[in-house]
């Protein structure tokens, strides 16, 4: 099994050749609000509720000698105000007024206010979607100033030994100078801190030993169960738990119920191998064209390697916001979309001759410059159906979707996860997952059943045109669940699916866990949807070896909206 070593990341910039546009946002007063309690008194400094606090947008046009200030222009349209991008809190109007003292919580210490609008240019006719920020934010003072502090070590150092190493981080709730841990208890979570990522007793990095916790006391403490707080001041963190660096966060809460969180870097240092990503031209894209190579240079200590045969590197892509995105796919044309449902869009060209495999991803954008992404549940003609209950798409938007919301817009297909194989050239035992069934009987070479989206390992080369995703799944048996993760039955064995979330028994059947499971059964969950893998191979410092032929991804200025960041994870053999 291929070891992960090694990590990188490159952030890549779509540029517009029209005249530069500056956006920001102005405040009439301060933009950090003190607060102090004492006792029962509270105090707001500056006090937003009786002296409102008012946001101005600006943007400013440049000409050949000086900017002018459009916001007031007809050129300027689709004004917004939100605080999430794409959900307006008012429109049509450039200031925003800001009155009341709750906007900020101790537990949401900080707020984004954002303004959007659609700026045309007169001279080339490009309209260009604008968006300014500004962050308002609160301070606590006083004598019962409460707070958390994560304190231990957050680097993993080289170990001399097979033995690895690991590092403890404790969580102090102070109440002032005072660490208050009476009566107080905690949940840690892993990136990207949703419920599922809780390290309760069901998650894998917990099952699997890679972290531990201690009592306030100091002792071993019982690994708590989904979604509670419990005694686990301490964690403890092993090596495997974390390749290069691992994003952590902890609530605190206490006696009074009010619940406190603080979040912690830690980083792998213990391995000699360190990965950059070179793009060949460079980390600019003009007017949303072009290409760039992208590859990875792998370094021993100081030395760089000349030869990465048997290397796997696994690259993702993350959106302007850093959000979890996808590669769009050259080989599918843009599509327009005439309009969408809550479920579905409509494209003005067919996908006959290139239907989409179940899980496959599409990126949307509207006509005001929205993007999304979406899981695939069926193609039929003209219309693209989502799957409003994903098998594992934490980055993919399966809520929020308005009728004819993005109308006018278009739509892109993704990069397919893993390789696809065609019937005739599977190898016999390699796990695959059916993504078109075509004229293969699947059952002949190990499958349960001829079913799309099911797990088989290969017992023959198979015939016919049915294709199958390889290096996309991972079986979990029951007992080994994760509640609130989405699974495919792949056998039912002993395993009473319905009673954890199922629908029936049957393999293919999608589900979303509501328990561990007992007995036999197996499901299947997809580790890397949205992962491009790739390979190494010789003359590896070099572009005109075969490190650089297999390892290189193509980025497009399609994948790029403002700006895109590639991630990249490498495993040696």
């Amino acid at each position: 099994m291929p070891t992960l070593v090694s990590t990188g990341q490159i952030t890549i910039v779509d540029n517009n050749d029209a005249r530069p546009i500056t956006a920001y946002i102005t405040a009439n007063g301060q933009t950090q609000q003190i607060y102090t309690k004492d006792d029962t008194t509270e105090t707001f400094v500056p006090n937003w509720a009786s002296s409102p606090l008012t946001l101005t947008a600006a943007i400013y046009v440049g000409g050949t000698t000086t900017a002018t200030n459009v916001i007031n222009s007809a050129s300027l349209t689709n004004k917004t105000w939100s605080n999430v991008l794409g959900t307006p809190i008012a429109t049509a109007v450039t200031t925003f007024t800001v009155s009341s003292n709750t906007t900020l919580t101790e537990a949401i210490p900080t707020k984004i206010y954002y303004f959007e609008a659609d700026y045309t240019d007169p001279v080339t006719s490009l309209v260009s979607h604008v968006i300014a920020q500004i962050t308002l934010s609160l301070v606590r003072t006083g004598t019962n100033a409460t707070y958390v502090i994560i304190r231990g070590q957050t680097a993993f150092q080289e170990s001399n030994t097979t033995t690895k190493n690991s590092v403890e981080l404790s969580a102090d709730l102070f109440r002032g100078s005072t660490v208050d841990d009476i009566g107080t208890t905690y949940k840690w979570f892993i990136s990207p801190f949703g419920a599922s990522d809780q390290l309760d007793a069901n998650h894998p990095l917990v099952t699997a030993g890679s972290i531990s916790f201690k009592t306030t006391a100091g002792g071993a403490a019982t690994n708590p169960a989904d979604g509670t707080y419990a005694d686990v001041k301490t964690i403890v963190i092993k090596e495997t738990a974390v390749s290069d660096i691992g994003f952590f966060k902890v609530e605190a809460k206490s006696a009074d119920l009010a619940t406190y969180a603080a979040y912690v870097t830690v980083y792998d240092v213990s391995d000699p191998y360190d990965l950059k990503l070179i793009s060949t031209s460079g980390d600019k894209l003009q007017n949303g064209v072009g290409t760039t190579n992208v590859f990875p240079f792998i370094y021993e200590g100081s030395s760089q390697l000349t030869d990465t045969t048997g290397w796997t590197f696994d690259y993702e892509f993350y959106d302007a916001t850093g959000a979890k995105a996808a590669f769009v796919d050259p080989s599918y044309t843009v599509r327009s979309i005439t309009s969408n449902t809550t479920t579905a869009f409509t494209v003005n060209n067919t996908f006959s001759g290139q239907a989409l495999p179940i899980n496959s991803i599409v990126k949307v954008i509207s006509t005001a410059g929205l993007v999304r992404y979406y899981e695939v549940a069926a193609t039929s003609s003209t219309t693209v159906t989502i799957d409003t209950s994903p098998e594992t798409e934490t980055f993919a938007n399966v809520t929020g979707l308005t009728v004819d919301q993005f109308a006018g817009g278009s739509l892109y297909v993704c990069q397919n996860t893993g390789t696809s194989i065609t019937a005739g050239s599977f190898v016999v035992g390699v796990t695959y997952k059916i993504s078109f069934i075509g004229t293969t009987s699947f059952t002949a070479i190990g499958a349960s059943s001829n079913t799309v989206g099911l797990v088989f390992t290969a017992t023959g080369v198979g015939t016919g045109t049915g294709t199958a995703l390889q290096g996309v799944t991972t079986i979990v048996t029951a007992g080994s669940f994760v509640i609130g993760t989405a699974y495919t039955i792949q056998t039912a064995g002993s395993t009473d699916f319905t009673l954890i979330g199922a629908a029936n028994s049957t393999p293919g059947t999608v589900f979303t866990a509501t328990g561990v499971g007992i007995g036999t059964g197996t499901a299947s969950v997809n580790t890397s949807i949205g992962v491009i893998s790739k390979t190494g191979g010789t003359l590896a410092n070099t572009q005109s070896g075969t490190h650089f032929t297999n390892s290189k991804i193509i980025v497009t200025g399609d994948d790029i909206d403002t700006k895109g960041t590639i991630t990249c994870k490498a495993m040696r053999p």
